[in-house]
C-alpha cells in the first residue's frame, strides 16, 4: 500500500509508505514502481475526478481499478496549497470505497487526520 501526495505541509507530492515520515522519490526503483500499475503523471492529479461545473472540490473520491490495484484519487490541498494538488492513496487488491477509507485511516492515519479535520471524504458519483 502506498499514500501518493504531499505527507506534510512542505508541499510537493512524493509516493510514501505507511507510516513512515520518509518518502520514497517520484522514481523509486523499478522494482517499487512496478507494483503500481499508474504512471506518475496518472498519479499527479490525472485520477481526481473532474465534477462538471465545480473545481477541483477537495474530498470527493474517485476509485480507479487497474490489474490487481484500487486507486482512491481526491482533490486535495491540505499539505500543498497550490491548484492540482491531489492525493491517492493505492492498495493492491479489489476494494470498495468504504474498504479504501479504512485503509487510509488505518495505514496513514497522521495524513487521514489533516484531510479529515478539514473535509469530508465522499465517493464521486
Amino acid at each position: 500500500m502506498f499514500y501518493f501526495g504531499a505527507g506534510d505541509d512542505r508541499g510537493g507530492h512524493f509516493m510514501w509508505l505507511p507510516q513512515q515520515r520518509g518518502y520514497m522519490k517520484m522514481r523509486p526503483s523499478r522494482e517499487q514502481r512496478a507494483q503500481v500499475p499508474w504512471s506518475d503523471g496518472e498519479l499527479d492529479s490525472g485520477l481526481a475526478p473532474e465534477i462538471p461545473g465545480k473545481n477541483q472540490p477537495e474530498g470527493i473520491c474517485a476509485i480507479h481499478f487497474e490489474g490487481s490495484w484500487t486507486a482512491m484519487a481526491f482533490w486535495d490541498r491540505t499539505g500543498d496549497k497550490r491548484f492540482n494538488s491531489n492525493s491517492v492513496v493505492l492498495a493492491e487488491g479489489e476494494y470498495t470505497f468504504d474498504e479504501m477509507v479504512d485503509k487510509f485511516r488505518t495505514e496513514f492515519s497522521e495524513i487521514y487526520e489533516r484531510v479529515t479535520a478539514k473535509f469530508e471524504l465522499v465517493e464521486a458519483k
